[in-house]
């Protein structure tokens, strides 16, 4: 089980690839545009790069609070993130900025919940700056690579969700209702992830931590039947966008709206909890999966037959992503 130090030291990790990461990317930009006089150029990879860096240690941040079960703060960190984007983003929209403005926005909004959570908790944070400067470069290569797996299978997890969003234009008449569908699930996924997922990963954390086998099969269970719960109130809150907003539906289309929205919402609030349980490999075949799955679906087929396709793949991604968390919660309560 991870301790204190282990968690400090993970976070320090993280923190450093991210912003040599940042840096990169800026560097990249940086040259491209010198090479090529685009100026403006230079401007977009800044922003692009403080937004990489912004999510990046916002992201960290969130992680670290979530193993070491602070629920208070994680939420704390979350509220400011929110409440600073939007005053951003309204600000940039009066004064009709350019659209990178809304880009470095968004990643003051992160830097300015990081930082306000630093002022909070000054004790962590200067636990996690002493243990960056006595992180060395090797230490850094070791825990990138010890975590390979877990960075693929999320980097990979991520083209693939986005695939029923690219699939719109390709529904013909199906497309207005769905891109409503979508919309819609992709706000509960939201809520479901980074407010009530937050909530489950800490009970679950807790359970592991105190080593209760019964206590943690119990909590990973519970965490699925809410995620079902959860999936419920997405299809009905799609169903009724969609009666609300498009004139021209059918119950059929409303079927599908409801099953892809149960499925795609339900697993919002236990997408971490493979890697939780240490089943980075599982979680790596799953997205791979889906992302093959999903690909082939977008390239061969159209219209009704890509609408019920999508349906039957976010099922069955649902469906084997609960499976492979309720069997991975016994196999870690046994060990």
């Amino acid at each position: 089980m991870r301790t204190r130090e282990d968690v400090l030291t993970a976070v320090s990790h993280a923190a450093i690839v991210s912003l040599a990461g940042s840096a990169t990317i800026i560097a990249g930009f940086a040259t491209t545009a010198a090479t090529t006089s685009t100026y403006y150029l230079a401007y977009v990879g800044c922003a692009v790069g403080a937004l990489s860096a912004g999510r990046a240690l916002f992201t960290v941040t969130m992680a670290s609070l979530t193993w070491m079960a602070n629920y208070q703060l994680a939420m704390l960190l979350r509220l400011a993130y929110g409440a600073g984007a939007l005053a951003l983003t309204l600000a940039a929209t009066v004064a009709d900025a350019d659209p990178v403005v809304y880009v470095l926005a968004l990643a003051a909004a992160h830097l300015a919940a990081v930082a306000l959570l630093t002022t909070l908790r000054s004790n962590l944070f200067r636990h996690i700056t002493q243990s960056v400067r006595a992180t060395s470069p090797r230490q850094v290569v070791g825990s990138v690579w010890a975590s390979r797996t877990l960075i693929v299978s999320l980097t990979v997890g991520a083209f693939a969700t986005s695939i029923a969003a690219l699939a719109t234009p390709l529904l013909g008449p199906y497309s207005e209702a769905w891109a409503v569908v979508v919309r819609i699930a992709t706000g509960i996924q939201t809520v479901g992830a980074q407010v009530l997922g937050v909530a489950l990963d800490i009970r679950v954390v807790r359970a592991m931590r105190e080593d209760g086998r019964v206590t943690l099969t119990k909590e990973v269970r519970r965490s699925v039947v809410i995620g079902g719960a959860l999936g419920i109130v997405g299809a009905l809150l799609s169903v009724a966008a969609v009666i609300y907003t498009i004139d021209d539906y059918s119950t059929k289309l409303l079927l599908a709206g409801a099953i892809y929205s149960v499925a795609a919402s339900a697993i919002s609030p236990i997408g971490r909890m493979l890697g939780i349980l240490g089943r980075a490999r599982d979680r790596l075949i799953w997205d791979t999966t889906r992302f093959v799955a999903a690909t082939a679906l977008l390239l061969w087929i159209r219209e009704e037959w890509l609408l019920w396709g999508l349906v039957a793949l976010t099922s069955a991604s649902y469906i084997s992503f609960a499976w492979l968390v309720l069997t991975s919660s016994h196999h870690a309560a046994k060990h």
